[in-house]
């Protein structure tokens, strides 16, 4: 009888601290996923993060920018040149009843004055943990990197060269024909 009512407990427990987490922004679609970093952190409300990196994987100076209700990047955005990466980026969601869950937290990064040249890394909160999306132009080529060190996730500025450009309608290519 102890363990059912124990088990009651711990089920009734967590039901309410779901139903504190309601409401919030629309998931993404999200293109891989990686853990929540819970370990320096205890009780329900607390504050879960995440390490990311940006890297400039192009040839001049990237700015970025980002924030979102709920959320914490420390410290700043860098500005980065040629072939930079920045330390270690926390991104933190702050858990409350304003906070709904799933949430997430756009950083757009490119160069300072061609707006039509910049990705938005995404990253989403949600009962499951982090995840991480990009979306861009047609002119880059940004990705996601997952290391396998304490950070949790890169995110890499890059464009793609001239000559991989689209020009024009897009191409089906099958068994390497056009």
């Amino acid at each position: 009888m102890k363990v059912l009512r124990a088990q009651l407990l711990v089920s009734a427990t967590a039901a309410l601290a779901l139903a504190g987490c309601g409401g919030g922004q629309a998931p993404l679609s999200p293109s891989s996923s990686t853990g929540t970093n819970l370990s320096h952190h205890a009780g329900p409300l607390s504050d879960p993060s995440t390490v990311v990196e940006i890297q400039n994987g192009w040839t001049g100076t990237i700015s970025g920018s980002g924030s979102a209700d709920c959320w914490t990047i420390a410290p700043p955005l860098p500005i980065l040149g040629a072939g930079d990466s920045s330390s270690p980026i926390t991104l933190s969601f702050h858990v409350s009843t304003t906070c709904g869950v799933p949430s997430s937290l756009g950083i757009t990064y490119g160069p300072f004055a061609v707006t039509g040249n910049r990705c938005t890394f995404y990253t989403v909160f949600n009962a499951g943990g982090f995840s991480y999306a990009v979306t861009q132009t047609d002119n880059t080529a940004c990705k996601i990197v997952y290391p396998p060190n304490g950070i949790n996730a890169i995110f890499v500025y890059a464009q793609k060269s001239s000559a991989s450009r689209r020009t024009g309608s897009p191409q089906l290519h099958f068994n390497g024909r056009v």
